[in-house]
């Protein structure tokens, strides 16, 4: 009788051998997965942000200040990187770097000596006079923001973005 109480505590002692061999391999993938989530929220984020520049961009696409300062207003609590370091190492953690940029297109049948397909810089960026003449043109607004990711685990080290392209006319 004593030989199986003796068995039953070998197989408790068993079972938290096991408990103890799976769980760093169980934490592993709970801390990757909440990482990842992590940074795929702030992904969406930035990419709302983005969203929220290109609806002030529908009524004014010259006016890159006030396209920022939507951005920014939909990413409370972050900094606006100073533009030095937007996109490379300089770049500190908690920096939002927010880049617009319009062009405007020729539609066929413009003059010589702009080719139809080709993309044009837009006369003044308050002015809606076509580069083209008189030929209408098609406008467009590119808006990106991008923040580099503080990975809290496994992820490597990587910038999130989130990119509009908006075309006003």
């Amino acid at each position: 009788m004593r030989l199986k109480g003796m068995r039953r505590n070998w197989r408790s002692g068993a079972a938290a051998v096991e408990f103890a061999l799976m769980m760093p391999l169980i934490a592993f993938v709970i801390f990757a997965t909440a990482d990842y989530g992590n940074a795929l929220q702030q992904a969406i984020r930035l990419e709302f942000a983005a969203r929220a520049g290109a609806q002030v961009a529908l009524t004014a696409p010259g006016d890159a200040a006030g396209i920022r300062a939507a951005v920014m207003a939909n990413l409370g609590g972050l900094s606006l990187s100073n533009g030095t370091g937007c996109g490379g190492t300089n770049q500190s953690t908690g920096d939002v770097c927010v880049t617009t940029q319009r062009w405007c297109q020729c539609n066929p049948g413009t003059t010589a000596a702009i080719t139809p397909t080709a993309a044009v810089a837009c006369d003044t960026e308050d002015s809606n006079t076509p580069p083209c003449g008189t030929t209408p043109v098609a406008g467009f607004v590119s808006i990106s923001v991008e923040r580099p990711y503080s990975r809290f685990f496994l992820i490597p080290p990587r910038t999130l973005r989130g990119n509009v392209e908006l075309r006003y006319l």
